[in-house]
């Protein structure tokens, strides 16, 4: 079996695993062969999906981690779930990933923004097809963004938010 592979762009994995990355943890929203992937590289890896369906698929086909942890999303209690709550304050990225006809992207975008740690960084994949959450998240955070192919050799655009902007670099017209 082929070593897994995520597929935000490829351009953007090259850039993030130069960062030593192994004293950090990783919160991911939409898991997947990334999920794996994701674990040599992080110290822990908690990972949320919303289809029971595929967190077994990962489990029958890869032996996870001993620093991953994979949670089923409940759609109705996610956002009041204090262990998720605790994971969004004190992790060091947020890969925003999921399955947008579940919970949408710009709402998990705006549930971690309010409650996040100040310097931890946002990662949104494929912020053309999810434009809300995009768009918020820009107009909130300074942006780099990676357009490319991904594994598959799809175009798609990964983005990483960093710095919060402040008033002084909002502009109005």
């Amino acid at each position: 079996m082929a070593k897994p592979y995520p597929l935000l762009t490829k351009n953007f994995i090259e850039f993030f695993i130069k960062k030593d990355l192994s004293e950090k943890v990783l919160l991911e929203l939409g898991s997947g062969v990334s999920t794996i992937f994701w674990a040599d590289y992080f110290k822990e890896v908690y990972s949320y999906e919303s289809d029971p369906n595929w967190i077994q698929k990962l489990k029958n086909e890869y032996e996870i981690p001993k620093n991953v942890e994979l949670n089923e999303v409940n759609r109705n209690t996610i956002f009041s779930d204090s262990k998720f709550l605790d994971y969004v304050k004190n992790c060091d990225y947020i890969i925003i990933d999921n399955n947008p006809n579940f919970i949408s992207r710009e709402y998990y975008a705006r549930y971690v923004t309010t409650h996040k740690k100040e310097d931890s960084q946002i990662i949104l994949d494929n912020g053309t097809w999810n434009y809300d959450a995009y768009t918020f998240l820009l107009d909130t955070f300074f942006c780099r963004d990676f357009p490319g192919v991904n594994v598959d050799n799809r175009p798609t655009v990964t983005s990483l938010f960093f710095e919060r902007k402040t008033e002084k670099y909002k502009w109005s017209f």
